[in-house]
C-alpha cells in the first residue's frame, strides 16, 4: 500500500514538473514572439522613416537633374541617384522582410490575367538581360489557366527577385521563366515556376542556406556581385503565404535553376482563345519557326499550335531553307516563316535575304524575332520584303495579331513593316467619352486620342456624359472632376448606381488637384484611376491600356521637335518645350490652343475681376481654377501659382485678400500673353 502511495506521488510530482515545464516553454515562445514582433516592428517604422527622406533625396536630385548643369556637376548627381535608388531599394526590402516578420502583410485576392502579367514581368527584365548579351525567354505551357485570383503585385516581386538575381550571376547564355501545372482542384489550382541560368551556379552546401536572411552564397560573391540576400528570403516567405514552396537546384557550374509553387483560384473558364479564333481563323495555317534556342523553339510552337496552327522547327537557316524547299515542292508550303534575329554565327537578316531571293520563298511572309530595336532595322525589313519585325520577349496576343496581319487578317495601311506600334493601332479602336469644360483641355486631350486611332465624343458636364452614355456604347470615360451643374464625382455616382450596363464602364478621373488625398478621393467615388493635368501623353495612354487591355508601345517615347525658344520669358513665364511636349510635338495644334489661351486669358481676369467685385467666393474658385487648369499645359508655373492662390482665397470666402491677388494674377497672366505671342511669331516667320 505504501509502495503505491509512493507511486503516486512521484507520479503527481512527474505531471507537475511537465506542466510547469511546458508553461515554462510556452511562456519563453510567446516573449520570443513578443520579442520578434517588437523587433520587426522597429525595423518597419525604422525603413519606413529612411525611405520617406529616401524619396525626398531621389526627387529632388531628379528635379536637379532637369536643370542646365556643367559636365561635371550631371557625373556628380546620376552618382548620386543612382546609390540614393540602390539604398531606397534596399530600405524598401528591409520594409518588406520586417512587415512578413510582424505578420502584418497581407496578400491580396484580385483577379488577374497570368499571361499579362508574366509578359509585362519580361518585357521589364528583357532590357537588364539584353544589356548582357543574354537572352531572356518565356514559357507557359498550354494547359496553364490565364484567368487567375490572388496577388500579381507580389508574384511580380517573386519572379523579379529571382530572375533579377539570375541575370546579375549569369555571364553569359540565358535566363529561362517557365510555368506549369502542378495540381488542379476543384476551384484552386497550383502552379509551377522555373526560372533558370546558365550563370555560376550555387554550391551544394549553399543551396538551402540562401534562402534565410541576409545570406548569399559566398563572401566572395557578395563582394562581385552586391547585394544582401534579403531578396531571396522575402522571395521564401511570400510563396510560403500563397501556400506554396520554393527550392533550387543547381549542378556543378552549370547554372541554377530556381523553383516555386504558389496556389491560386480560378476566376472564370478562360475563352480567350476561342474569342480571337472565332474572330480571325487561323486554324491549318503552317508554320515555320527558325531559333537556335531551344526554349525559345518550345514556346514559339506551343504559341501557335493554341491558335490552331501547324508548326514546324528548325534550328538555324540552312535546316530552314532545306525545309522551306521540301515543303514546297510537295506542295504544301509554309505561309509564315518566324525567323530569330541574331542566331550563333547567323544573322537573321542574312537568312531572310537568301530565302526571298529563292523562288520558292518569295510568297512566305517573315516575321522578325530581336532581342533589341535597333536604328535602320525597319528600313532593312523593308528593303528585303520582311513583314514583321517583334522584339522579344513576344507577347502571345502581339505573335497572333502580327500574323493576321502580315496573312491580311487585318488592313495593312500604309505601315509596310509590322512593328508593335502597327499592332496597337491595329487592334483595338475605343469608342471614349471626354467629360471636360475646358474648352483648351478638351480640344488637346481629344487631339491625343485621335493620334492614338480612337473615336472621341466630348461633352461639357457630367449630367450630358451621363444622357452620352444613355444613347451609344463608350469603351471608357475621361472625367474632369470639376465642371457645372453635376461634377465628376456626382456623375460618378450616378453612373455606378445605374441599373443598366453602363454602371461597369472604366471611368478615369482628370483633375488639377494632385495631391494624394485627391486621387484617393477619385477612387473611393468609384473612378477606376487618376491622370493629374497639365495631363502627360504618356501617362494618359498607359492608363487607358491598363483599363482597356490594350497594349501600349514598349517604351514608346515622344518625338518632341526642337523649336527655337526666346530668351526673354524664363521657364516658369512660359515652357515651350512642355507645351510642345503636351501636344506631342504639333506645333499646328499648339498655334490652335494657344490661340484658344490668349483668348481665355483676357476672359477670365474680367471673370475674376467681376467676381471679386461682386464678392462671389463660390464663382471665383471655379473661375480660377479654370484658368489654372488652361495654363497648366503650358508649364506656365507663374500664372498657375497666382491662379491657384486666387483659387484657395475663393474656397475659404476672403475676398479682400483676394483683391491684393488678383493685381498678381494680372501681371503673371500679361507676361504668359506676351511669351506666347512672341514664341508664335516666331514659329510663323520660319
Amino acid at each position: 500500500m505504501k509502495k503505491n502511495t509512493t507511486l503516486i506521488e512521484n507520479l503527481k510530482k512527474e505531471i507537475d514538473e511537465r506542466k510547469l515545464a511546458e508553461e515554462t516553454l510556452r511562456k519563453a515562445q510567446k516573449e520570443a514572439e513578443a520579442a520578434n514582433r517588437d523587433k520587426s516592428n522597429f525595423l518597419a517604422n525604422i525603413s519606413h522613416e529612411i525611405r520617406t527622406h529616401m524619396n525626398g533625396i531621389v526627387g529632388m536630385t531628379n528635379l536637379v537633374l532637369a536643370t542646365d548643369l556643367t559636365k561635371r556637376q550631371l557625373e556628380y548627381l546620376n552618382m548620386l541617384k543612382i546609390s540614393a535608388d540602390s539604398l531606397l531599394s534596399l530600405t524598401n526590402s528591409i520594409l518588406d522582410f520586417s512587415k512578413i516578420e510582424a505578420q502584418k502583410l497581407e496578400l491580396e485576392e484580385i483577379p488577374f490575367n497570368l499571361r499579362n502579367a508574366l509578359e509585362n514581368i519580361a518585357d521589364i527584365l528583357a532590357g537588364q538581360a539584353y544589356e548582357k548579351g543574354l537572352e531572356l525567354t518565356l514559357h507557359i505551357k498550354p494547359d496553364v489557366p490565364t484567368a487567375l485570383i490572388g496577388d500579381p503585385t507580389r508574384l511580380r516581386q517573386i519572379i523579379i527577385n529571382l530572375a533579377g538575381n539570375s541575370i546579375k550571376f549569369t555571364k553569359k547564355g540565358e535566363i529561362s521563366i517557365r510555368v506549369s501545372t502542378e495540381k488542379k482542384e476543384n476551384s484552386s489550382i497550383i502552379l509551377h515556376f522555373m526560372v533558370s541560368d546558365t550563370g555560376i551556379g550555387i554550391p551544394p552546401d549553399k543551396t538551402d542556406k540562401i534562402f534565410e536572411s541576409f545570406t548569399q552564397a559566398g563572401s566572395s560573391t557578395t563582394r562581385e556581385y552586391g547585394g544582401t540576400g534579403l531578396g531571396l528570403a522575402i522571395s521564401k516567405k511570400l510563396v510560403e503565404m500563397m501556400g506554396g514552396s520554393i527550392w533550387v537546384k543547381s549542378p556543378s557550374d552549370s547554372g541554377a535553376t530556381f523553383n516555386f509553387t504558389a496556389r491560386f483560384r480560378q476566376d472564370r473558364v478562360d475563352d480567350w482563345k476561342a474569342a480571337q479564333l472565332n474572330e480571325f481563323e487561323l486554324s491549318g495555317t503552317r508554320v515555320l519557326i527558325v531559333d537556335d534556342n531551344a526554349t525559345n523553339r518550345l514556346a514559339f510552337k506551343e504559341m501557335t499550335a493554341s491558335l490552331g496552327m501547324m508548326p514546324t522547327v528548325a534550328k538555324h537557316g540552312k535546316q530552314a531553307i532545306d525545309m522551306l524547299k521540301e515543303a514546297y515542292e510537295s506542295g504544301k508550303p509554309f505561309q509564315i516563316l518566324l525567323l530569330d534575329q541574331q542566331m550563333t554565327d547567323e544573322n537573321g537578316f542574312e537568312v531572310a535575304k537568301r530565302i526571298k531571293d529563292i523562288s520558292f520563298g518569295r510568297d512566305i511572309s517573315i516575321i522578325m524575332l530581336a532581342a533589341a530595336g535597333l536604328r535602320g532595322d525597319a528600313a532593312r525589313c523593308r528593303q528585303i520584303g520582311i513583314s514583321g519585325y517583334l522584339l522579344k520577349p513576344v507577347k502571345q496576343s502581339e505573335l497572333m495579331y502580327a500574323i493576321m496581319i502580315a496573312m491580311g487578317g487585318q488592313e495593312k495601311g500604309d505601315t509596310p513593316v509590322i512593328t508593335r506600334h502597327t499592332i496597337r493601332d491595329a487592334r483595338k479602336r475605343l469608342n471614349i467619352l471626354l467629360a471636360e469644360d475646358n474648352p483648351i483641355n478638351q480640344r488637346l486631350v481629344l487631339e491625343l486620342l485621335k493620334t492614338m486611332g480612337h473615336r472621341v465624343v466630348s461633352v461639357s458636364n457630367g449630367r450630358k456624359a451621363i444622357d452620352a452614355l444613355g444613347k451609344e456604347h463608350f469603351d471608357l470615360v475621361l472625367m474632369d472632376v470639376q465642371m457645372p451643374e453635376m461634377d465628376g464625382f456626382e456623375a460618378t455616382k450616378a453612373i455606378r448606381n445605374a441599373k443598366s450596363k453602363i454602371r461597369n464602364i472604366p471611368i478615369v478621373a482628370t483633375t488639377a488637384r494632385a495631391m494624394k488625398i485627391d486621387r484617393e478621393k477619385c477612387l473611393a467615388s468609384g473612378m477606376d484611376d487618376y491622370v493629374p493635368k497639365p495631363i502627360n501623353a504618356e501617362k494618359l495612354f498607359e492608363v487607358i491600356a491598363k483599363l482597356t487591355s490594350v497594349p501600349e508601345d514598349k517604351k514608346k517615347k515622344m518625338s518632341i521637335p526642337s523649336v527655337k525658344t526666346v530668351e526673354k520669358p524664363s521657364n516658369d513665364v512660359f515652357d515651350l518645350s512642355k507645351a510642345l511636349e503636351a501636344v506631342l510635338g504639333n506645333k499646328e495644334l499648339f498655334q490652335e490652343i494657344a490661340g484658344m489661351l490668349l483668348e481665355n486669358l483676357q476672359d477670365s481676369i474680367s471673370k475674376i475681376k467681376k467676381t471679386i467685385a461682386d464678392g462671389n467666393a463660390e464663382s471665383l474658385e471655379k473661375t480660377a481654377h479654370n484658368l489654372r487648369s488652361s495654363a497648366g499645359s503650358f508649364g506656365a508655373k507663374f500664372a498657375c501659382d497666382a491662379a491657384y492662390l486666387l483659387e484657395k482665397l475663393g474656397r475659404e470666402g476672403k475676398i479682400e485678400e483676394a483683391k491684393e491677388a488678383f493685381l498678381d494674377m494680372e501681371k503673371r497672366t500679361a507676361e504668359l500673353a506676351s511669351a506666347i505671342k512672341e514664341v508664335m511669331l516666331e514659329m510663323k516667320s520660319k
